[in-house]
């Protein structure tokens, strides 16, 4: 396993699947990282990425909780399922 010790990042779409594994991993190598959702947890920073005011404002809040940024992991992905019909 890679030692990422002082990382400070982000990881977009962080939960649940690849968005939850990455924060999980960069954790274990020592980065101290935040995940951003669109559901708040005790873990994860309530983000809608699709709302470009929403994402400055929680990564303002994520970079002063973290003390700065070196790495954002952009996972999140927007799914528009509508009838084919």
């Amino acid at each position: 396993m890679i030692a990422l010790p002082g990382l400070r990042a982000i990881v977009t779409g962080a939960g649940r699947g690849i968005g939850a594994a990455i924060l999980e991993r960069l954790r274990q190598c020592g980065a101290n990282a935040l995940g951003f959702d669109v559901s708040a947890t005790s873990d994860l920073l309530a983000c809608d990425v699709s709302d470009e005011s929403a994402v400055v404002q929680t990564t303002e809040a994520a970079i002063g909780r973290l003390g700065g940024l070196d790495q954002v992991v952009n996972n999140a992905g927007i799914v528009l399922e509508r009838p084919l019909v």
